[in-house]
């Protein structure tokens, strides 16, 4: 790894948007060329406990940026999508310390469709969108089968 900044920690995690109060997590579940969402139903502070292995994520940094996995599964940028590959086509993802306080912004140059942010679609699930679309992204720390922290504080 570089001697950049590492604004993530190589580990597990939960990675969420935040829409009106309400946290929703990227699965491993696809919903067409996109990962499907789950609610954190019920969860507004303090700690979060769950058994769900859909949507945890391992964080590694390289040098050009993370990436993110499940399993011998990578995500895979392409346009208003994540796909999942085998690590040797894992996307290298940029992450940038958003403006929100413990958010992050994540997003993959796709060369002649520019830089595309993850988000998440209403309908469709998370995926690379347009800037005009992108979200704040926070990790939320794994101790998978004991208790997810909620969010990060750094």
């Amino acid at each position: 790894v570089s001697a950049a900044k590492i604004l993530v920690e190589d580990g597990t995690y939960v990675i969420a948007v935040k829409e009106e109060g309400v946290y929703y997590a990227a699965s491993t579940e696809a919903n067409g060329a996109r990962r499907a969402y789950v609610q954190l139903s019920g969860y507004t502070s303090g700690d979060y406990v769950s058994h769900d292995s859909k949507i945890v994520w391992t964080i590694t940094n390289k040098a050009s940026g993370i990436t993110v996995s499940s399993g011998d599964q990578y995500w895979k940028a392409v346009t208003n999508g994540i796909s999942m590959v085998e690590s040797g086509d894992a996307s290298m993802i940029t992450v940038a310390k958003s403006t929100t306080d413990n958010a992050y912004l994540l997003s993959c140059d796709l060369g002649s469709d520019g830089i595309r942010y993850v988000s998440k679609n209403t309908t469709y699930g998370f995926g690379f969108y347009a800037e005009s679309n992108k979200e704040d992204i926070y990790f939320h720390n794994n101790m998978f089968g004991r208790k997810y922290y909620l969010p990060i504080h750094k």
